[in-house]
């Protein structure tokens, strides 16, 4: 078992015996993504969370695996009918 905390400081316990348990944590969105400017990495993201952003840089690595994952779903979602498309 994993004893994780959030960003309020509250306990998240997550179990090695149900893999599929998914932590009570709440949702955070991606804002941006831009160049890092000290340099050092490619890029950087920034996602802001209730009342504040966090930002964190993104190595060569993690940025090309981040584009190849977001590739990867917008071909499985090109590929879907457009009647199985959500309108809202």
């Amino acid at each position: 078992m994993q004893e994780f905390k959030d960003e309020k400081g509250n306990t998240v316990v997550i179990s090695t015996d149900t893999p599929d348990a998914t932590p009570n944590i709440a949702e955070a969105h991606l804002r941006y993504i831009r160049p890092c400017p000290k340099r050092v990495c490619p890029a950087e993201i920034v996602i802001k969370d209730e009342d504040y952003y966090v930002t964190a840089a993104l190595t060569r690595e993690q940025l090309e695996n981040l584009l190849s994952d977001g590739l990867k779903l917008l071909r499985e979602f090109d590929k879907r009918p457009v009647e199985d498309l959500e309108v809202e």
